[in-house]
């Protein structure tokens, strides 16, 4: 015999419903209850399945993030030596300047005035 719920059969019989449509409805809701009862495990079940992972996916974005993070402190520190090494150059290149506009001043200078 189908389990069901003895208080909505005495409801249902004390309004004057039926003895065997009493018990119908009160063991179709039983049924619909246990279903309930099983579909709500389930997707309990199913929503730690997805904290789980979505911590898993959290600790592995973490782990990223930091080797991204030392790459990132790396090629930052070679750019930083990059750039003192061209600013040494710019700075020797804007001598090199000088000392050629100096150079074309002298001998214009030779040349207008000698």
């Amino acid at each position: 015999m189908n389990m069901m719920i003895s208080e909505l059969y005495d409801a249902l019989m004390s309004a004057g419903a039926d003895e065997a449509k009493a018990r119908r409805a009160a063991e179709g809701m039983a049924t619909s209850d246990q279903d309930f009862r099983k579909q709500f495990g389930e997707l309990r079940e199913d929503n730690q399945k997805m904290r789980t992972e979505v911590a898993d996916l959290r600790g592995e974005l973490k782990s990223e993030m930091q080797a991204l993070r030392g790459e990132l402190k790396g090629e930052m520190g070679g750019l930083r030596v990059e750039m003192q090494a061209l600013r040494g150059e710019l700075s020797t290149i804007k001598w090199m300047g000088g000392v050629m506009i100096a150079l074309a001043a002298a001998i214009l200078a030779r040349a207008l005035f000698v």
